[in-house]
């Protein structure tokens, strides 16, 4: 029993690894403006000598791994090996995606949970496992800037399935859960500054809930607790440099968000119609089955689907500026997680959908992550197999 309980996290951790981990990372630099943004191993020490705050594009992504590769690579392989640390932060995202989904589907039994899995497996392997270079990898979906927000849903989406006292748990029990969430928000907050800003928000969001629904303090203390604690380390440590330097920064880029914007013609709206229109369709069928959820006592699956709501919203609005392909496949991520959460409630209800319609929804739920990836089955099949080979070259970095 033990085993089959952890079967479905381990091929979760294996599909993340085989839709990751297949770009070479010894070819030539394609994109010099992107990789540079992540070659930054020494940009934050030189300004701190000079008593300043570098203007950084994301945040601590920027220079965090560049650092500690300069500190255990072999100087002349700085590149191979800064994209094999974003590939394997990369990894780690998509681990953290796919078993926040596998959190959402724990009510269901074996055969409905897969179902309600394929929409965020599918994003994995379409856009992840059809990248081509280091660029798309880093730039994929989940990636290395979803660190913070992902860190933070894992042990959100946790507290909310306790609630359901299937674990011998009262309501809104468990405060150490939201402390985590918060400790995760503080110190991730400046990784990657608008997804840091989303993490957050996050948080403060869910730990209001049960001060809202039940009158009850302890998890908004608990992630205050914890987010302040997150502070306090990055403070110690350093490792992104100022406080006050990350806030200007992050002030910054909010006055500045048109400096990227993207003129809204026929080519880019043809592009964003796809996810618009899956989106407005998901929003929509939140509303009402989070409402439902709510008057049934569903409490669970009413404040996973809001917090999911309200992080696509963020996503959404950040992706607005700049709707390319790749910032759109970004804000699949929560979408994805969202259309998971609304299968389980369908699946869950008394009077659930008819098997054809469901069907259809996963697959157009599919059919838009296959969108936004860089090429066809035939390059992800290839990326699987490639995976298995490990074409990073470990005995030479």
């Amino acid at each position: 029993m033990a085993i089959r309980g952890w079967l479905g996290p381990l091929l979760l951790v294996a599909l993340a690894f085989l839709a990751t981990m297949h770009v070479p990372a010894d070819t030539p630099a394609r994109d010099a403006f992107h990789e540079g943004e992540y070659l930054s191993a020494w940009v934050l020490p030189f300004t701190a000598q000079q008593g300043v705050m570098p203007r950084l594009i994301h945040g601590g992504m920027d220079h965090i791994p560049a650092r500690a590769v300069a500190a255990a690579c072999d100087p002349a392989r700085q590149i191979a090996c800064i994209r094999w640390a974003n590939a394997g932060i990369t990894w780690l995202a998509s681990i953290l995606f796919l078993l926040a989904a596998w959190l959402i589907v724990q009510p269901l039994k074996p055969a409905l949970a897969a179902a309600a899995l394929l929409p965020a497996m599918s994003l994995v392997l379409f856009v992840n496992g059809s990248a081509t270079n280091a660029v798309d990898l880093q730039q994929g979906a989940p990636a290395v800037r979803d660190l913070a927000v992902l860190g933070v849903l894992l042990p959100l989406i946790a507290w909310c399935r306790r609630q359901e006292g299937d674990r011998q748990a009262g309501p809104w029990l468990a405060p150490w859960l939201p402390a985590v969430a918060g400790a995760i928000a503080g110190l991730g907050w400046f990784w990657a500054y608008n997804r840091g800003t989303i993490a957050l928000i996050a948080v403060v969001a869910v730990a209001t809930a049960p001060l809202v629904l039940r009158r009850d303090v302890r998890g908004l203390l608990a992630a205050a607790s914890g987010f302040a604690l997150g502070l306090l380390v990055v403070e110690a440590s350093g490792v992104y440099g100022s406080i006050a330097g990350n806030l200007d920064n992050l002030a910054y880029w909010g006055r500045h968000r048109d400096l990227y914007a993207t003129t809204w013609d026929t080519p880019t709206w043809v592009l964003v119609a796809p996810a618009a229109l899956l989106l407005a369709a998901t929003l929509t069928a939140s509303t009402i089955l989070a409402w439902r959820s709510l008057r049934r006592g569903q409490m669970a699956d009413a404040v996973i689907i809001s917090l999911l709501s309200l992080v696509t919203l963020l996503y959404v609005a950040q992706t607005v500026a700049r709707p390319d392909r790749p910032h759109l496949a970004w804000a699949l991520c929560p979408v994805m997680l969202l259309v998971t959460a609304l299968l389980v409630v369908v699946f869950r209800s008394s009077a659930p959908m008819s098997r054809p319609t469901i069907a259809v929804a996963i697959m157009t739920a599919v059919a838009v992550t296959f969108f936004y990836g860089h090429s066809g089955p035939a390059r992800v099949a290839l990326a699987l197999v490639r995976s298995l080979a490990m074409p990073w070259r470990f005995t030479d970095m």
